[in-house]
């Protein structure tokens, strides 16, 4: 019963920890809203995109370039 107690508490405690991150607020994005000026050509646009490797980077470049 001890060794559920604890466990139950470590849980609780690790559950509000993070709820807690999530508040956080920032993002990595720029929030400027009123910078969107752009009506026609070609958009600048950054995304974040996730890989496992060089290659893999470099074919989401050329596709995103393409």
């Amino acid at each position: 019963m001890r060794t559920t107690r604890r466990a139950a508490t470590i849980s609780g405690v690790l559950a509000m920890l993070l709820a807690a991150a999530g508040c956080g607020g920032g993002s990595s994005f720029d929030d400027k809203a009123g910078d969107a000026k752009q009506k026609t050509g070609k958009a600048a646009l950054e995304v974040l995109i996730a890989s496992s490797g060089d290659p893999e980077t470099a074919f989401v470049t050329d596709t995103a370039e393409a």
